[in-house]
């Protein structure tokens, strides 16, 4: 079966960009089955942020994962933690 597919991040500030929040009927448009969608943005905060599926069971079928931001080459973090 065929489903409609949004992905939802946690964390990600989407500063200009709310359509690429992937809440399908609330900040997008479900992308439809045989279809292609792009999420551009900008993550202005290092870290590690969540991301998953927000249709029917795809998040329990393991539609998820991490996206980890690294601090910009030449930079240094405000404080250290381990």
């Amino acid at each position: 079966m065929l489903e409609n597919l949004a992905i939802h991040s946690h964390g990600i500030r989407q500063i200009g960009t709310p359509g690429m929040d992937g809440t399908e009927g609330v900040t997008q448009c479900p992308v439809l089955p045989g279809n292609t969608f792009k999420y551009e943005f900008k993550v202005d905060r290092p870290g590690t942020y969540l991301y998953h599926a927000h249709y029917g069971m795809q998040r329990e079928a393991r539609l998820y994962g991490s996206i980890r931001v690294s601090v910009a080459g030449g930079k240094i973090e405000s404080f250290a933690y381990d």
